[in-house]
């Protein structure tokens, strides 16, 4: 089961960092622990508005905003 996980984790992580390089940026650790931090935060919570409030960071460290 481990293997598992850490299997989903990486493809999260790769396709993360391909979406972050398309952007034409580098910060590809800082994006993965936001949007892993709002997935948990949300599920904990219930509460969506996480992911809001990541995408915007992010928006922010890519110069989308």
């Amino acid at each position: 089961m481990l293997a598992e996980i850490r299997s989903h984790k990486q493809a999260f992580h790769d396709q993360i960092a391909e979406w972050v390089r398309t952007a034409g940026s580098s910060v590809v650790e800082p994006v993965v622990l936001l949007a892993e931090g709002a997935i948990v935060t949300a599920g904990v919570s219930g509460d969506p508005a996480a992911a809001r409030h990541a995408r915007r960071a992010v928006a922010r460290m890519l110069g989308m905003v």
